[in-house]
């Protein structure tokens, strides 16, 4: 046997392997809202994001808004309160 013979052999099974492991994410059920593990939203704050109680947020950067270098992004990030 050959190094081809390997290599073809091996990348058939994979593909046949990679497959099977698709065929069932199709069928899967689709995600349901609900309430999450940290209790309900609450109404959105003064950021315009809503968070369960105890939770706390703050903007990093604005969409738009140049951050220090020729890349524009927003990323928004919700902390637990310190107790």
């Amino acid at each position: 046997m050959d190094r081809r013979t390997v290599l073809r052999a091996t990348v058939a099974g994979a593909a046949a392997f990679s497959g099977s492991l698709w065929a069932g994410a199709a069928h899967a059920a689709p995600a349901q809202p609900g309430v999450g593990p940290y209790g309900p939203l609450g109404s959105a704050d003064a950021n315009g994001i809503q968070l369960p109680a105890g939770f706390t947020s703050r903007t990093y950067l604005q969409g738009g808004t140049a951050a220090g270098s020729p890349t524009r992004c927003a990323a928004r990030s919700a902390e637990p309160r310190a107790g």
